[in-house]
């Protein structure tokens, strides 16, 4: 999708705090966040921790995380999100 991106380690354990931390950081104000269960979570800094944009993963092999990283990049440009199932 062309959004640059960058990785950072964090001690943080919560997929949700860490994308929140992420989200906060960025210019873009979105960010992605793994937490030590592989749970994922993408937020954007203007919504609350509690509530991630789109979270999943942790021992499911449901979730598409390529998908979650597209629609990462979606939010970033404006445009409608891609089914992640």
């Amino acid at each position: 999708e062309g959004i640059p991106f960058e990785i950072r380690i964090d001690p943080e354990r919560s997929a949700a705090r860490l994308a929140l931390k992420a989200a906060l950081a960025s210019r873009l104000d979105v960010g992605i966040g793994i937490g030590t269960d592989r749970t994922v979570a993408v937020q954007h800094s203007k919504l609350d921790e509690e509530t991630p944009l789109f979270t999943g993963g942790g021992d499911s092999a449901d979730l598409d995380l390529t998908a979650l990283g597209v629609n990462a990049a979606r939010l970033v440009k404006g445009l409608p999100f891609k089914d992640i199932t």
